[in-house]
């Protein structure tokens, strides 16, 4: 199995969304299960605007229901990837997509509401920007494991 193929980082952007979901929002200072989020996944909200305000109640009665507890290890996962998304060098708007379309609670922002905040089609954003996006992250993320291995053929002392 290859490790940060597009389907395995869009689950792991799902999870990462899901586990900020569920860190509370307020009182939470100085916990240290607290995220530092950069300010591309925090503007993720600016979406937020373009939504129909009974969507944005149901979103958001459905965000205060899944407040619950958060499983072991999903924070560290989340950091990884929220680390990974600021180290990828992309840009702002293609954070905010990647973010949107994989949505923790599986209720993706559609294509047609990204559209409205962005200067392309929602064609052009389904079949070029996120693939191209996604893929550019997942690279990174897999450059990223692999030089956290080994190199045991390099690394050999001389016995001379």
């Amino acid at each position: 199995m290859m490790l940060w193929n597009p389907e395995y980082t869009e689950s792991r952007i799902r999870e990462a969304v899901a586990t900020l979901a569920r860190i509370p929002a307020t009182g939470c200072f100085p916990d240290t299960g607290k995220a530092a989020w950069p300010d591309p996944i925090q503007d993720y909200w600016w979406i937020w605007n373009t939504l129909p305000e009974d969507e944005r109640q149901e979103r958001l009665d459905a965000y205060n229901r899944t407040r619950s507890g958060i499983a072991r290890g999903a924070i560290g996962r989340m950091d990884q990837v929220i680390f990974g998304l600021n180290e990828c060098f992309l840009d702002r708007s293609n954070i905010i997509l990647l973010m949107a379309r994989n949505n923790g609670d599986r209720r993706s922002v559609a294509w047609k509401t990204l559209a409205k905040s962005s200067r392309y089609s929602w064609e052009y954003l389904r079949s070029t920007i996120y693939p191209d996006t996604l893929d550019r992250f997942s690279s990174h993320m897999r450059k990223k494991e692999l030089s956290k291995q080994p190199d045991f053929g390099t690394n050999l002392a001389k016995v001379g």
